[in-house]
């Protein structure tokens, strides 16, 4: 039987701080204080008491152990967001509580993950605050398939199966397999309609797994390519979130084509090619995404992909609900 694990949380210290240039303490805990630190018991939202509410604000990492254990040891340490070798603090005002969160019955188990809600300390204000999320706008989660496969991850793991919050099964079950590191690194979405960070700087690949099968569609959508030197470029830096849609335009009455549509805008676009003559027009926050038309009639048009041919074919089956949890059989 799975022991009660807690979460201890690292706070600042404020006593002795350096003259000089603005100084952020460095979150230290005594053991003689530790006693007193926030310990998070739960992750099933039902169950969570005022004693669960913890304060990350400007931490730039936190630890999670299990009892009568020392730091840095059987723990796990969680971090808000890492940009190439840095640690990025969490955001100011970021108090709330630790819950895992359960997907509907029409997306896999390993769409589940453990979240953070910014709340009042009652525990009834739940569910009236919202999921904190990463700086390219996408919420902070820590996917089931990390938590199931990572040894660093123990605790966390103990917590969700003790809360009966996923089965054994599961967890053994849906663990990812065979996937290298370059295909984590790209985006893994479960229904048709769910949003997805974006970068104007890049193309994205989609990674689509149907009967044990793995599929990717690229997204190549905010460069433009024109004749002559150089072939493709991106006109714009800028960051956002995006998801498909099935396009109810006129002239795709009756057929199955995908549009793109910007949800929100993270770093607005930023012009990155001195007098560009705007060829290829500006992602626009609720708008479709568009391309450049061939028609001289028109500027431009939505991008689109039909879902009956190429590499369409395998976002319809997010569409149809045929997609399937990495490694799953």
């Amino acid at each position: 039987m799975l022991s009660r694990s807690v979460w201890w949380l690292r706070t600042p210290a404020s006593r002795f701080l350096p003259s000089g240039p603005p100084y952020t303490p460095t979150r230290t805990v005594s053991i003689a204080a530790k006693a007193a630190q926030p310990k998070v018991t739960t992750l099933d939202p039902a169950r969570l008491r005022p004693s669960d509410h913890v304060d990350l604000s400007h931490l730039k990492r936190f630890a999670v152990l299990q009892p009568n254990r020392k730091m840095g040891k059987a723990g796990t340490y969680l971090l808000y967001h890492q940009e190439d070798t840095e640690n990025i603090s969490f955001p100011p005002r970021t108090a709330g509580f630790f819950y895992y969160y359960r997907p509907p019955d029409d997306l896999p188990v390993t769409a589940g993950g453990i979240r953070f809600r910014i709340a009042a300390v009652n525990p009834a204000a739940f569910s009236r605050g919202r999921d904190l999320t990463r700086p390219n706008g996408a919420v902070w989660h820590i996917a089931l398939e990390s938590i199931a496969k990572s040894m660093t991850k123990t605790v966390l793991r103990e917590i969700i199966l003790r809360d009966k919050l996923v089965s054994e099964e599961d967890m053994a079950d849906h663990t990812p397999k065979g996937l290298d590191n370059r295909e984590r690194a790209q985006t893994v979405i479960h229904s048709f309609y769910e949003p997805f960070p974006v970068s104007f700087q890049r193309a994205h690949y989609i990674n689509i797994y149907s009967d044990g099968n793995k599929y990717r569609c690229d997204v190549r959508v905010f460069h433009e390519q024109r004749a002559g030197p150089p072939s493709s470029v991106y006109p714009y830096s800028g960051r956002a979130l995006v998801r498909f849609e099935l396009s109810t335009l006129p002239e795709h009455s009756g057929l199955r084509v995908a549009v793109l549509r910007c949800v929100k805008i993270i770093d607005p676009p930023r012009l990155m090619i001195p007098d560009y003559d705007g060829y290829l027009p500006p992602p626009v926050e609720g708008e479709l995404v568009q391309r450049p038309s061939r028609a001289v009639s028109q500027a431009s048009r939505p991008w689109v992909r039909d879902l009956s041919s190429g590499a369409g074919k395998f976002l319809a089956l997010l569409l149809d609900g045929k997609a399937q949890q990495p490694g799953s059989r």
